[in-house]
């Protein structure tokens, strides 16, 4: 039994690429970049939702109308990329260019 293990620990280590080994310091410099640029802004707040949510309900005008507020006062309103396919983070992302809000675009 115990050989069986070492041979699959072995099948293991010889499937990984160096395009593996290297894949998680590419992660890691994507989380510095974006931690560098976060850095910058401030006071900020990040807008998460779900992608259902459509343009006419409550929610999402919701969440246009306190994106709007929170830039009057001068927040930066963080929401995802810069394609948003509908829902809470589109409605944060119309309510700051509705009133002049920066972008900022921390996706990569």
């Amino acid at each position: 039994m115990r050989e069986r293990s070492m041979m699959e620990r072995q099948y293991v280590i010889d499937a990984m690429t160096v395009g593996d080994t290297w894949r998680m310091f590419r992660i890691m410099a994507e989380f510095v970049e974006g931690f560098e640029h976060l850095a910058d802004i401030s006071p900020a707040v990040s807008i998460f939702g779900s992608a259902r949510v459509r343009p006419d309900a409550p929610e999402y005008q919701l969440t246009q109308r306190l994106a709007g507020l929170l830039v009057k006062r001068g927040y930066a309103v963080i929401t995802g990329g810069p394609r948003h396919n509908g829902g809470g983070q589109q409605g944060g992302s119309r309510g700051r260019r509705a009133i002049g809000g920066a972008k900022h675009r921390v996706a990569f």
